[in-house]
């Protein structure tokens, strides 16, 4: 039990200076073991995603205090992973050392009877390795690798420990991209329409990053983040896409090019070309009124179709695109 500190205070009003002095610092101390000893050695192993068949599993710890040795035992799905071997760490570099690594048990995945120890009276307190543990993935899955009957020791004693366990997640099958659709505005605008693009992504575990890659007209590369569904307006002309998926694995999947086009509102029946019919298609369309660019004979998108429809068509008569 700690003393009672807020009590010696008191009493240093009655003391001399250098009896004072003497008591700050045994409460000074006092305090500094009542904190320290709250604090705990962590032992932590990081979760994995990997396509990896080969797979090393590092056990690290972060000591609270100054260690000398040791001990704990493994656990895992044997279906999903069995254990080639068990590396020393990098925790006691520098010092002689009597390590064990353990009986491996692939039948029942454990891994038990793992130690180290420092030969002679040094201690270390910083961070490091305990141990690497090496895997074969045998199956696609997830798995937690655990740590068991932990225990660290100072010089004299056993210590304070806390675990964080980690999940090694084996994935070797690359994202699905399917039904992928291309949707245009009724009708198609340059200025005032949409195209929307969607398609699904499946992926057995997680999937980390979806792009969308535009080639446009002008042969550039528009790379987008999607998110199933990307919505955009497009200038005129022939562009392509592909969708590239990726999860937290590293596979990745790739879909086939889609081709769209985008007709630029001179040429009313959009077969690619201004011709005399796009003339036609406005004439029969004359004084018509609507919302603004409500139909391809409003060329110019100010709801009424009139000559300055056909000067829209004329500008770029015979003009292919």
């Amino acid at each position: 039990m700690v003393p009672n500190m807020w009590g010696m205070v008191r009493k240093m009003k009655k003391l001399s200076i250098r009896q004072k002095a003497v008591v700050a610092t045994l409460v000074v101390a006092l305090f500094v073991v009542c904190v320290t000893s709250d604090f705990e050695t962590n032992v932590t192993i990081d979760d994995i995603n990997t396509s990896a068949s080969l797979i090393s599993v590092p056990v690290t710890c972060t000591p609270s205090q100054s260690i000398k040795a040791w001990e704990f035992s493994v656990s895992f799905d044997q279906t999903i992973l069995q254990a080639i071997n068990v590396e020393e760490g990098d925790i006691f570099d520098g010092y002689t050392t009597f390590f064990n690594s353990g009986t491996i048990d692939n039948t029942n995945g454990t891994i038990t009877s793992i130690y180290n120890l420092i030969v002679g009276d040094e201690m270390v307190d910083t961070a490091g390795s305990l141990v690497v543990v090496n895997f074969e993935a045998i199956s696609e899955g997830t798995t937690l690798v655990e740590i068991n009957n932990l225990g660290i020791t100072n010089e004299t004693e056993y210590i304070p420990v806390s675990v964080d366990n980690g999940t090694v997640v084996i994935d070797i099958s690359s994202p699905t991209i399917s039904n992928i659709s291309v949707s245009h505005s009724e009708p198609k605008d340059t200025i005032m329409g949409w195209t929307n693009i969607s398609a699904d992504i499946v992926d057995e575990f997680s999937v980390e990053t979806i792009t969308i890659h535009l080639l446009n007209p002008d042969n550039t590369w528009s790379n987008t983040t999607f998110y199933g569904s990307l919505n955009t307006t497009l200038a005129r002309g022939h562009y392509s896409f592909f969708i590239r998926a990726v999860d937290y694995a590293g596979n990745v999947e790739t879909s086939e090019i889609t081709y769209l086009d985008i007709p630029p509102n001179w040429d009313i029946n959009m077969d690619g070309i201004a011709s005399l019919f796009d003339f036609v298609l406005v004439s029969n369309a004359y004084s018509f009124v609507g919302d603004y660019g409500w139909i391809r004979e409003d060329a110019d998108n100010d709801g009424l179709v009139d000559m300055v429809d056909f000067v829209v068509v004329s500008i770029h008569y015979n003009e292919m695109w």
